[in-house]
Parts: structure tokens; sequence; C-alpha cells
């Protein structure tokens, strides 16, 4: 009876946790939308690439132009070009049966809705650790606004992964666990279709995670006592997760051949750079990521390397950075020390991931082993993270969250201090320490400062023992969900001035009138500014030329 009315609770609390994060998330994008009258137009690739890929796979699938599209670069397949964008998209989908002109509106809601559904099944996900609903809340929303999810909103697509990895989690964990059979393959190949780059490291991850929590861990879970058992668990995941990959090869396979000869694709990390980064500032990015709000794509601060400016560097929780983490592990043992045994391999698990982040050659086993240095499996370590600090609020111990506060305050003094001796110091200095963007890092101070004075009071200040403590914790992670979404928004957002926005929707509307005639041949193309590429697309016309990562080898040079 006890567990129906938990199992009750909690589904009613997901209704809220949606809705919560929902409002949360459109209160946070309203300025900007009401601005431009509900017509978002944000920067980078949000522009150039999101917006006019949508808009031309929509009218390609609603006119039956299923084939090769001669918009795209010289000429391509909509189904290689397009499925790492968007084809395996259940979001892109959505949009579908409405008409071409409502995608610039959709699109915002659509974010809107990932972000909701990312903080509800991280909430579920929590909701197997711990039966405090406020916490699982906390959890949901940490991993919806960190770090990782806000500063790629301006990929769009990469949302779409984040959405289900928490429930692909919790679908693994029943399979091995309750052994409900069918759902986890069904999951696998649902987020294999929807993004096959993402779903390399969500392999690598998964391994990780079920080595860890049933091998190493298992242990200290009543079920899994005999190391037979633990194994047929593990066997029984990994068996459902190749069923999986083998019903999406209907659809990864053709892309996979397309783009293997891509040289983004083929170039697999060298010899030289297993051990170490070629660049110190990497690991102080690394750093720096666990105490600040992100950087906008393309436009670090401080610490920033031209190999990372697209990495997606971002291991930031609002409210709590690393103080929960910290906290949770290196508590002590006490009466509750049963239920923290079962959640050891959680500390365990973000240990692992911090050693595969900073080690190249392990960073890379998330890329399939390729050269560029990408991060952009940190939204996994981050839901984990978010579950830690969620934790370590509900059974929280003053010695460990003093010293995870202590080290937060620390780290964002040298921040802080950085900023203020930057340009004061020796050439050789101002040149490690130089701040590329000072009006960014500016906010990005102001924004994880308040964060930081939120998290002050709610440990040293607040009183442990009322029971509205987690109440109160609860709305402090919200307040600072939102100012971190909201602050780097409107940096992404200021980036392009009113004049570029009006320009933008003024040319993505309709045809320019000097090239619709241009020609007299039957088919022709048209060159832009490099400012301006892309927009083509909008238009359907062939250009000789597109910002497109997706290209078939065959057509690289």
């Amino acid at each position: 009876m006890k567990n129906k009315r938990m199992n009750k609770k909690i589904k009613i609390n997901s209704i809220t946790v949606f809705c919560t994060a929902a409002l949360m998330a459109l209160i946070c994008m309203l300025p900007f939308l009401l601005k431009d009258h509900m017509y978002f137009v944000y920067f980078g690739d949000y522009n150039m690439q999101q917006l006019p890929f949508y808009t031309l796979v929509h009218r390609a699938i609603r006119n039956g132009e299923l084939f090769i599209n001669m918009c795209t670069d010289l000429g391509s397949s909509i189904y290689t070009s397009y499925s790492f964008y968007l084809l395996g998209s259940p979001f892109f989908w959505l949009t579908v049966p409405f008409p071409e002109a409502a995608l610039p509106y959709m699109l915002p809601f659509i974010i809107v809705l990932k972000i909701a559904l990312a903080a509800l099944f991280a909430y579920r996900f929590a909701c197997r650790y711990t039966d405090d609903t406020r916490a699982a809340f906390i959890c949901g929303l940490l991993y919806a606004f960190s770090g990782f999810q806000i500063m790629n909103i301006v990929f769009n697509h990469f949302l779409d992964i984040t959405v289900f990895f928490p429930l692909w989690l919790i679908l693994a964990e029943r399979l091995a666990e309750d052994k409900k059979r069918g759902p986890f393959a069904f999951c696998t190949a649902l987020i294999a279709i929807t993004n096959y780059y993402f779903f390399v490291g969500e392999m690598v991850f998964l391994l990780i995670y079920i080595i860890t929590k049933y091998m190493i861990c298992g242990k200290n879970l009543p079920a899994f006592s005999n190391i037979k058992v633990r194994i047929c668990a593990i066997a029984n995941v990994m068996f459902e997760a190749v069923t999986g990959i083998a019903v999406a090869c209907f659809f990864i396979l053709p892309s996979f051949i397309a783009v293997a000869k891509n040289p983004r694709v083929s170039d697999t990390i060298s010899f030289k750079g297993l051990i170490l980064y070629d660049d110190w500032k990497t690991y102080a990015a690394l750093i720096k990521n666990l105490f600040l709000p992100p950087d906008l794509i393309q436009n670090y601060t401080i610490f920033g390397t031209d190999e990372g400016a697209l990495a997606s560097v971002s291991l930031f929780l609002p409210l709590f950075a690393v103080s929960g983490v910290i906290a949770f592990i290196i508590h002590r043992k006490n009466s509750d020390s049963d239920s923290r045994n079962k959640n050891k391999f959680i500390k365990y698990l973000i240990i692992i991931c911090m050693i595969f982040a900073f080690i190249p050659v392990l960073n890379s086993s998330f890329s399939a082993f390729n050269r560029t240095y990408y991060t952009r499996w940190f939204y996994m370590p981050l839901l984990i993270m978010s579950l830690a600090s969620a934790l370590a609020m509900k059974h929280f111990e003053k010695k460990p969250f003093f010293i995870g506060t202590a080290i937060c305050i620390s780290g964002y003094a040298i921040l802080l201090i950085m900023n203020l001796i930057s340009g004061n110091l020796t050439e050789s200095l101002n040149n490690a320490l130089c701040i590329s963007n000072r009006g960014l890092y500016k906010s990005e101070l102001l924004c994880g400062g308040i964060c930081l004075v939120f998290l002050i009071y709610i440990v040293f200040i607040l009183e442990k023992k009322k029971s509205s403590y987690m109440t109160i914790t609860l709305i402090a992670t919200a307040i600072c969900c939102m100012l971190v979404m909201y602050t780097h928004i409107r940096q992404g957002y200021n980036i392009v001035s009113g004049q570029g926005r009006n320009f933008y929707k003024e040319q993505t509307a309709k045809v320019p009138a000097d090239i619709e005639n241009d020609s007299t041949d039957d088919f022709y193309r048209i060159e832009t500014a490099d400012s301006i590429v892309n927009y083509s697309m909008y238009w359907n016309v062939p250009s000789v030329s597109s910002f497109i990562s997706t290209v078939p080898g065959s057509k690289t040079i």
C-alpha cells in the first residue's frame, strides 16, 4: 500500500515537474520572443544551420522530395545529409503537420518542450534513488538547466538526445534489476535513430555505468551479491542494447556509410596526444567550467583555446556548482549508511568520468576516438552529478557540505581575481590569462556569484532542521536555473544587433527580387557572402556551397 501511494505521488509530481520546467524555460525566453514578435533569432549555428535545415527538410518532406536536394551543397541526399540533424528526431516530426511559415515561431517552444521533458525524465531517474520528491525535483531541474544544456541551445539538435538519456538509464536499470524486457531495446533504437553520433558516446557510458554499478559495486545491492547474477544482469542489458542497434540499422547504416570518408569522421586521435592535451588551458577550462556558467559557443572568455571553441565544455550545475558533488563524495558513514552504500557507485562513476575528461584518449572514446577535441558527452556525468547533489542535500551533513562550499568559494574567488588583475600583469602572464570577451566573463561572474550567495545562505545560514529546508532549496534551485538560462540566452541574443535580426527576418521570409529571374538557364546557382550562408535554403535556390557538417566523403576536397 505504501509503494502504491508513493508511485501515485511520483506520477502527480511528474506533471508538476514537467509544467514547472516548461514555465521556467518559457519565462527565460519570453523577453526575447516578445522583442522579435515571437520570432526567435539567436546567434551562430542556430541561425545559420538549425533554422535553414528545419525549413529545407520540412519543405522536402511535405513536397515528397525525399531524394537528392540541389540546395544542399552541390546536390546531396536529404537522407544522409540530415539524418544527423533532423530526420531521426521525434521533435522535428512534430513540426511536419504545420505550415512552413510557422517553423521559426515553433522552434523556441520545441526547445521549451525538450527542456521540460529532460527535467521530467531526470526526475523519474532520481526517484529510483530517493523517496523525497523534492530532492528528485532538484535533480531534474539541475540536469535540464545544466550548463551543457543551456550552452547547446545554439545547436538545438543536441538537446534531442539529452531528453531521452535519463529515460534510457531508467529502462536499463529496470531490465537489470526487475527483468523488464523489451522497453530498453526499443529506447536504444530510438536514441540511435535520434542521433547516431551521440549514440556512440552513450554506449561507452552505458558500459561504464553497468560495470560500475552491477559489477564493481554490485555487492552493495542485496539482489546482486552473487557474481553470476551480476554477470547475467550485465549480459541482459548488453544483449538488448545490441538488439536495439540491430533494429536501428535500417536508419543509421546508410548515414554511417555516407559520412565514413568525411575528414571530420575519419581523422582519429594521434599517438602523440593520447595522454596529455597539447594546451594547458584545456585543463584550466575544464576546472573553470565546474565553477562558472558556460561560455558562448565560439566566444570563449578565459582559458580559451581554438580547439575548445566548439567542444561544448561545461560541467556547471546552477546553485550547487560542485559543492553537492564534493559533499556526496566525502560524506561520512552514519545511520543512513545502508542507502549510501547502495549509492556508492555514484561516487565511483563521477570519479571515473572526471578521469576520462582529463585524459585525451579516454575523452575521445566518446567520439569514436576522433581527433577533434569534443566534450559533447558531458550531459551524461552531469545527470549523475545532479543526482549526487540532490542526494547530498537530502542527507545533509555539515562538514562535507561546508568543505564543498568552501571549495566553490575559493574557485570563484580565484576566477574573480583573474578578472581584476588581467591586463595588469607581465606580458607573458597577460597572454596566459587573457580574457577575450570581458563583458561575457563579467556576466558569468555575476551569475555565478548570485548562485554562490544562495548556496552560502542555504549551507551556512538556513536552519537545517526546518521542515521547509528542502522546499527552500528547491525554490533556490529553480531561481538559479532560470538565472543561468536567461543570462546565457541574453548573451547569445545580444551578439546579433537589432538591425541584424531585422535583416535576417527580411532575407529569410522571401526570395530577393534581384535573383528570381537572374538567369535564362533552366538551372543556375548563386553565391552568397559568408555572413548569409545557407540563406539560399530558405529561397529554395541552389548555391555553390553549404554550411553543413555531414557532407559525404566523395564531395570533400
